[in-house]
């Protein structure tokens, strides 16, 4: 059997919180702390799916500590900001008030505790 799964991270996905449930579920003899685990991460998934869909394609969880840069790559990849390797010619880049931007675009997400710390995610 796997190591528990790590719920602590910046980033989770849902394909790997699926993959890991598939992975308990298959086990006829888990242990108290897998049996909790299992138990925690069917929660997360059927307090997802009354949002969201997407459970199976894949729903990417941002933890609010790494919620404000998670927006700022997201202005860039979205050609928001010009990205020339992050060195901007662009004056404009220097006033953008990211914490601003970051509260923003909570508009268009939902978020969900996990482990005491609140994860975005779309709602679509």
């Amino acid at each position: 059997m796997g190591c528990k799964m790590n719920l602590d991270q910046d980033t989770l996905d849902s394909r790997d919180l699926e993959e890991r449930i598939v992975e308990l579920e298959k086990n006829n003899d888990l242990t108290d702390q897998e049996k909790e685990e299992l138990h925690q991460l069917a929660a997360i998934k059927k307090d997802v799916e009354d949002y969201s869909e997407e459970w199976e394609d894949g729903i990417t969880f941002v933890s609010q500590y790494y919620w404000r840069e998670y927006c700022e790559e997201f202005a860039y990849d979205c050609g928001y900001i010009e990205d020339i390797n992050r060195v901007n010619t662009n004056p404009l880049v220097y006033c953008v008030d990211w914490e601003k931007w970051a509260s923003e675009m909570k508009y268009d997400y939902t978020s969900i505790e996990i482990n005491k710390v609140d994860y975005y995610f779309r709602a679509y």
